[in-house]
């Protein structure tokens, strides 16, 4: 080592001299700084100094003997500690970087941990199971919707509620014992069982009943999973009766051909088909009546000849009868049988041996089915089904078959055209993967409903582009055995133009809300000094000062109703509460307590029969009974009480509501118009009002999705009818 450090020495003393061999230890003090830190690089520059000192300034020996050499020193010390310095300050906030890297990194797994969450949620809610979740004791503490549509108890109703409330008795207390004990070691129960609804039905369901364990391996909850199964029940049902009228029937058909084998002759005659038995050497031994009339030959002209003879082929018909021989039968071998007179009949030809006591052949037993009409039927089949082939082939909407597995079975080309993907694609892959996700729960239950064999169906769904893009289609569809018949037809256009439509009748009612709204201001201070006005000078001018004023007066308080009818009509749709159960009789004594001192002036009698409950708006049904009622008394007959009647019965999936009255009529040409927003039939003098009233009850009845028109007859009084959907049929509009 000292050899070495005096051949250093020697070499850097001739290039830099003695006091400035500091330098060469830079690079040391700053690997050690880079490397080891702030420790390291004072380390490094300590030791440095004294190597410098060892080697140059005293070489072979510590000890400083200029003043020059010690500002050497000391610069050199002062500069590696601020080098060790610096490198420790960048190593500090390299650390801080990559703590505030990990930090951004668990914030950003977070955020995608609580979307997870979220959607699990969302997909949750929209399940089509009902969902229950349960303590250890079965008190409920959340349900889903479907869970509510299951067992019609609301969140409300069955949140802190216990699970025993849906017990129907059919099940003895071993059963649920049972149930409780496999859920309570942890395991997951799953079975069927009988319940009960909140109206009293009784329903089979399907339910999956889980434990969720804590991380300390205790039980802190059940979660519940049930399926209504009513329709699977009855398709089980169905199915096992007519197995078991297969069965009877299979039974009864044995029976039948037990008693006909001691009627074999007798059949073998009356039978429409030409029937022969043959011997080893092929010739004739026996036919039927329908044999000679096949051959145009007499039974004892036929027996006895060569059976091949008579067929337009004879080594095909030999070809057959050794194949009998060789195989012991032959089905539906096809052959041509001639006539006498030169017809010829095609046949298919079905035989096979028959043996003797002791199970040696002794000849064949032959059978002919003559297929001329059936023959006749395929031509005309096949040139009808080129004819479905070619409209098949040119028709604009998307037909397919499908089967009930979920694949297609055939295409027309329009599926390509549309969607982009090639037949090949479409045919190899599950329907159901090229359904919008959002879609395939309806396009299962639909597909369900085909299976089971239900009448046509219509339904909607979107279907994946190959770029990407989804397009609507509205189906028809028809089972036909294990096949589904479908047709689909491309609604993309149409539906975009609808949601513009609905976007556009939005911003058409917020423009009249905030127009009718921003009047309101300016016409209060029209009225209120048109009437000071009239408070203050009407007499102390002219007459017609005195008519102008009037007129600016009443047109002020007009302009204030038309506001305040506007205002109304526009919150129909963004306004409106709830739907929520809502008994109609309820409501229609609502609206008679509104009119009460119009009824009473004018001795109107208001009837009603028994009316249902609905699923809708309970303020605005009671505004759509009030101004119906209300016009009943306005347009009355003269020296005549209104006389009004309310029914409503059931009409497919919805109620029809109808309020008749006695009153003026109305001509046919308006039926149409006096649903549109102020227009009138009567002068104003006569009859006051604005004329929005029945515009907005058909807008009430159309934002609870029914439709709503008039019969009438002028002095004969009016009927107005309009439809509230079941609330399953609400929820199901697009």
């Amino acid at each position: 080592m000292v050899a070495a450090g005096t051949l250093v020495r020697l070499g850097l003393l001739e290039m830099l001299g003695t006091r400035a061999t500091y330098i060469t230890f830079f690079p040391a003090v700053i690997l050690a700084a880079l490397y080891g830190g702030l420790p390291a690089g004072l380390l490094a520059t300590v030791l440095s100094a004294a190597a410098a000192d060892y080697f140059w300034l005293e070489p072979f020996g510590f000890g400083i003997s200029h003043s020059a050499d010690w500002l050497s020193i000391g610069i050199f010390l002062l500069s590696g500690g601020l080098i060790s310095g610096v490198v420790e300050a960048m190593h500090r906030a390299r650390d801080r970087a990559k703590t505030a890297e990990a930090q951004a990194q668990v914030a950003a797994e977070r955020a995608r941990t609580e979307e997870q969450l979220r959607q699990l949620s969302v997909a949750v809610e929209a399940a089509a199971n009902g969902i229950a979740i349960t303590d250890r004791e079965g008190k409920i503490l959340w349900i889903n919707p479907a869970f509510t549509q299951l067992t019609g108890y609301t969140l409300d109703e069955a949140v802190g509620g216990n699970l025993r409330v849906l017990k129907s008795g059919h099940h003895p207390p071993e059963f649920y014992q049972q149930i409780w004990a496999t859920i309570l070691r942890g395991e997951v129960w799953h079975g069927e069982l009988i319940n009960k609804r909140k109206d009293g039905l009784l329903y089979p369901e399907e339910m999956t009943i889980t434990p969720v364990v804590a991380s300390g391996g205790e039980i802190t909850r059940f979660i519940a999973v049930k399926q209504d199964i009513t329709e699977r029940k009855r398709a089980e049902e169905a199915l096992q009766k007519a197995k078991d009228e297969l069965e009877t029937r299979v039974q009864e058909r044995t029976a039948e051909l037990k008693r006909a084998n001691a009627y074999n002759r007798s059949l073998i005659e009356v039978s429409l088909d030409p029937l022969v038995t043959i011997g080893p050497d092929g010739k004739i031994t026996d036919v039927n009546a329908a044999t000679e009339a096949a051959t145009g030959c007499a039974r004892a002209a036929l027996v006895g000849t060569d059976f091949s003879d008579y067929f337009t082929e004879p080594a095909n018909a030999r070809a057959g009868y050794q194949q009998v021989f060789r195989e012991g039968f032959v089905r539906d071998y096809p052959l041509e049988l001639r006539h006498r007179d030169g017809r010829v009949s095609p046949v298919l030809y079905n035989a096979s041996v028959y043996r003797d006591q002791s199970g040696n052949v002794t000849g064949v037993f032959a059978a002919a089915r003559d297929i001329t009409a059936q023959k006749l039927a395929e031509l005309a089949l096949r040139s009808k089904t080129e004819e479905l082939d070619r409209f098949f082939s040119v028709s604009l909407d998307l037909l397919c078959i499908a089967d009930a597995d979920g694949f297609f079975r055939r295409l027309n080309p329009a599926w390509e055209q549309v969607l982009g993907y090639s037949r090949e694609e479409l045919t190899t892959r599950r329907f159901l993967d090229f359904v919008h996700p959002d879609d395939v729960a309806p396009t299962l239950e639909a597909v369900d409903q085909l299976a089971a064999q239900k009448e046509v169906i219509n339904f909607v769904n979107r279907y994946r582009c190959r770029d990407g893009s989804y397009r609507w289609f509205e189906w028809r569809a028809a089972p036909a055995g294990n096949l589904i018949y479908a047709a689909a037809r491309d609604i993309t256009e149409r539906k975009r133009t609808e949601e513009e439509l609905r976007r556009s009748n939005e911003e058409l009612e917020h423009f009249a809300y905030v127009a009718s709204h921003d009047l309101q201001e300016p016409l209060r201070t029209m009225s209120s000094f048109s009437q000071l006005l009239a408070d203050r000078y009407r007499g102390r001018l002219d007459s017609d000062a005195d008519e102008f004023i009037t007129f600016l007066v009443d047109g002020a308080k007009r302009m204030q109703v038309l506001i305040n009818d506007l205002l109304d009509f526009s919150r129909i749709g963004t306004r409106g509460s709830p739907f929520a159960p809502v008994e109609c009789e309820a409501v229609l004594r609502a609206a008679q307590d509104n009119l009460e001192v119009a009824i009473a002036e004018s001795g109107a009698v208001v009837t009603h029969d028994p009316l249902p409950a609905l699923t809708a708006d309970a303020a605005q049904l009671t505004r759509l009974f009030q101004n119906l009622i209300g016009n009943a008394i306005k347009f009355r007959r003269p020296q005549e009480a209104p006389r009004i009647h309310v029914s409503a019965v059931r009409q497919g999936g919805a109620w029809r509501l109808s309020v008749r009255d006695n009153g003026i009529g109305i001509e046919p040409q308006y039926f149409e118009r006096i649903f549109v927003i102020f227009q009138r039939l009567h002068d104003r003098d006569k009859y006051p009002g604005t004329g929005i009233g029945l515009a907005i009850c058909k807008k009430i009845v159309e934002r609870h999705h029914g439709r709503m028109c008039v019969e009438s007859k002028p002095g004969q009084g009016s009927t107005f009818h309009f439809t509230i959907p079941d609330e399953k049929e609400i929820h199901e509009q697009p």
